[in-house]
């Protein structure tokens, strides 16, 4: 296989850069002799293991001496065994097998396998450290590679290949090839809106337009035999392990239209680009360029959000007028002290049940309730805790109706309840139910000194054909109420319009 022209060239100068260093260093021998380097390291950590037994020695302490040996014989790989001998021939201090490992030398001269190192007293001789170290050439037949001068080699022809390949790829890029495109061609190109490259068989810039130079923010020599790819285009995780569309439209040889990229420009600006892409082929089919347009729709990105926001706020704007308007309607239809519907708002809810069940044919019942005995409770109590009774009363009531029964506060302690498509028998029920749970619930809720117990008393009236508007239903079953509270109060009462009078129960029966 043919290497590429860039890293042959590469490869070449690398490899003349080196025989250059091997001849220098033949004639001038510059790389460091290992032997020479390794003996003088050993002879100086003798000596200087020399210094330290030395002075132990002149105290006699041999047996730390010994130790001392031992120890470093077994932490330095590089040491098989020492001994400290006197002038007379005397072990002093030795380490196991020193005498099997020691072969005394030609000359009583240090080598670089067995050193000795003199020890004086005064100017006579007292004794000599001898060091057995490895053999210098069972060290070197492990590996080849460990030689600092084989690693410097190594280390220059990987360093310079880089150096070379970068040096001439960048020194190839101010060559020019947009010479190869008509000058018309150039003209009319820069005369476009849209910003247009054409790209070689590398994808490097070929040409490239002004209305791209302006997009970019470089100028024509920094684009100019430069890869299209190493510009900073902004990624997602979308796009994160999408191909860029060029490289799309030269591997499946066919257009790209309208794909979305962001550019990070010169000084931080951002552009989004809609990019298309279009292959140029040979007479074979082959691709040999590309050519390729950036739409830059920054702009109106920019404009899109904006009107986003604008709907964004504009939305919660809305919603906030909504929740205005909730409150203000609350605030209008509502009774602030129980929640429930106020007197305007009960009979307009009341107007609309009643012309439905005339229109329908269907029952409708009304319920009107009072607090017995409130204006002692509240005179004797305090109104505080009197509109505490109204509140616990209103919501013990509201927990016993219906999802389509209305509840509104007719005034001061009274309060009138709407079912519709209810007869006597559903609306005597559901008033029993609520006297029971005021009587059995309500006194539990508010505790006073007195132990005054909390009831109330209800009137039930249901609508008849003779009745011409809701108010004479209320006007019924507030009569019916004050039948029940004239009977005893605490208990349901009923109005009979045909005969006109409140009917009372002679025994409620417990619901529940």
């Amino acid at each position: 296989m043919r290497l590429p022209p860039l890293i042959g060239i590469s490869i070449g100068l690398v490899s003349l850069t080196i025989t250059t260093m091997l001849l220098g260093n033949t004639f001038f021998q510059v790389a460091p002799d290992e032997r020479e380097q390794t003996f003088a390291y050993r002879r100086t950590l003798s000596e200087a293991l020399a210094i330290q037994y030395s002075t132990l020695a002149s105290y006699h302490d041999f047996e730390t001496i010994d130790i001392a040996m031992n120890e470093l014989v077994e932490r330095t790989p590089d040491i098989l065994s020492a001994a400290l001998v006197s002038a007379t021939g005397e072990t002093l201090a030795a380490t196991s097998h020193h005498e099997s490992l020691w072969i005394p030398p030609e000359n009583n001269e240090s080598t670089l396998d067995q050193v000795q190192i003199p020890i004086f007293q005064g100017l006579a001789k007292w004794g000599v450290l001898q060091i057995r170290f490895h053999s210098y050439s069972a060290s070197q037949s492990t590996a080849f590679l460990p030689l600092p001068w084989v690693r410097f080699i190594i280390f220059v022809a990987l360093l310079g290949f880089l150096g070379y390949y970068f040096f001439m790829k960048r020194t190839l890029r101010h060559l020019d090839p947009s010479s190869v495109i008509p000058k018309r061609v150039k003209a009319a190109l820069d005369n476009l809106e849209e910003g247009v490259v054409i790209l070689d068989a590398r994808d490097q810039i070929i040409l490239a337009n002004k209305a791209f130079l302006s997009q970019t923010g470089k100028d024509t020599a920094a684009l100019l035999g430069s890869s299209l790819t190493d510009l900073t285009w902004l990624t997602t995780e979308e796009t994160l392990a999408e191909k860029t569309p060029w490289e799309l439209a030269r591997l499946q040889n066919r257009p790209q239209t309208g794909v979305p990229r962001v550019l990070s420009a010169s000084q931080g600006n951002l552009r989004k680009l809609l990019i298309n892409c279009s292959p140029i082929t040979d007479d074979h089919g082959n691709v040999t360029g590309m050519l390729v347009s950036f739409n830059d729709v920054t702009e109106l990105d920019q404009a899109n959000a904006q009107l986003v926001s604008a709907l964004h706020t504009l939305q919660e704007s809305q919603s906030e007028v909504m929740k205005k308007n909730e409150e203000l309607e609350r605030l209008a239809t509502r009774d602030p002290l129980t929640g429930c519907f106020n007197r305007r708002a009960f009979f307009e809810q009341f107007e609309q049940a009643f012309v439905s069940a005339r229109a329908n044919g269907t029952t409708l019942s009304c319920i009107m309730t009072d607090i017995d005995h409130f204006k002692a409770f509240n005179d004797r109590y305090g109104h505080a805790l009197g509109d505490q009774v109204i509140q616990v009363v209103i919501k013990t009531m509201s927990e016993c109706i219906r999802p389509t029964d209305v509840i509104g506060r007719y005034g001061g302690e009274e309060f009138c309840v709407i079912l519709p498509e209810a007869d006597r028998t559903v609306a005597m029920t559901i008033a029993e139910r609520m006297r029971q749970k005021v009587e059995l619930e309500s006194g539990a809720k508010i505790r006073t000194t007195s132990g005054i117990c909390i009831t109330s008393s209800f009137g039930v009236a249901s609508i008849s054909s003779d009745l011409v508007d809701p108010a004479e239903l209320v006007d019924h079953a507030d009569k019916a109420l004050y039948g029940a509270k004239e009977g005893g109060r605490n208990q349901v009462g009923f109005w009979n319009h045909r005969q006109g009078i409140a009917e009372l129960p002679y025994s409620p029966v417990a619901v529940p």
